[in-house]
């Protein structure tokens, strides 16, 4: 998957949410923790998301959360390093 479709699916997972409703887009490497896009809680959602829309596991103990914090940092955690 190229990174333009891995972000235009991980945006369009976070801004369906209700509490995102005031953004209107997201770029690669945008905070989604400090701008309050993704929270512990909500954390769980997304990678829930990203197994799904990748089929594959993502081993939490070997991938540290902060690989989590931009969509482009997951791009290479999750895409480039998983699945090569």
């Amino acid at each position: 998957m190229e990174i333009t479709d891995f972000k235009q699916k991980v945006e369009e997972y976070l801004l369906e949410d209700p509490s995102n409703k005031d953004v209107k887009n997201i770029e690669l490497d945008t905070h989604l923790w400090d701008n309050g896009l993704v929270d512990s809680f909500r954390m769980v959602g997304l990678i829930t998301f990203l197994e799904d829309l990748l089929d594959l596991e993502i081993n939490i103990e070997s991938n540290f959360i902060t690989n989590f914090h931009t969509i482009s940092r997951m791009y290479d955690t999750v895409v480039v390093q998983q699945l090569g």
